[in-house]
């Protein structure tokens, strides 16, 4: 854990420190998906802005991941109608998301945020 926090590419410092701290905090009781929320919250911390609340770039990665969900699911029943040859020449593009690991990382945004927050993002 403390190779994973000091391999983190971010400044820990301020309200990412706080946030950091009160995840571990809370987050401990997790068994064994602890280290998978840790490393998804060292992933959140490093990507999000420093001057926007984490509680609002929380938000909008679940945001984002869900719009990310939505179009995979669009393209499937699009693929499933229609020939992907023909959609690359009809300049449809095929989008490269993972929804399995967006689907988990959105149950993580749900459970840091009801952790931290007491509500879900």
């Amino acid at each position: 854990m403390k190779v994973m926090i000091r391999n983190a590419r971010f400044t820990c410092r301020g309200k990412k420190a706080e946030f950091l701290k009160s995840v571990l905090l809370e987050m401990n009781s997790k068994g064994n998906d602890f280290f998978e929320y840790l490393k998804f919250v060292l992933y959140f911390l490093e990507i999000s802005p420093s001057r926007c609340s984490l509680k609002k770039s929380l938000a909008n990665l679940k945001e984002q991941l869900q719009d990310n969900i939505h179009k995979a699911e669009q393209f499937e029943t699009l693929r499933r109608n229609r020939n992907v040859e023909t959609m690359i020449l009809q300049g449809i593009r095929i989008p490269h998301f993972d929804t399995r690991d967006d689907m988990q990382k959105v149950v993580m945004i749900d459970a840091v945020g009801l952790a931290i927050y007491g509500q879900t993002m």
